[in-house]
């Protein structure tokens, strides 16, 4: 369990709207959970992937989100 003010990073690999809820679904959970998004970015925006990391099954989808749990009240 993350202490409050506690950072987090993680990578999800299902960012594809065809088959799972998406980004927004994920970011909601964390907020509903007390934490602070801080930013949510696809990796390929970051890195440039080539063959094989750039398919849909590797990481073309993969998002990193980073954040802050929040202090409770």
């Amino acid at each position: 369990m993350l202490e409050p003010g506690g950072r987090f990073a993680f990578v999800d690999l299902f960012d594809d709207q065809g088959f799972y809820a998406g980004r927004d679904r994920a970011l909601e959970v964390i907020v509903d959970a007390g934490g602070e998004i801080g930013s949510a970015q696809k990796l390929s925006e970051i890195f440039e992937f080539r063959f094989p990391l750039n398919l849909a099954k590797v990481l073309k989808y993969a998002v990193i989100v980073t954040g802050t749990k929040l202090p409770t009240a």
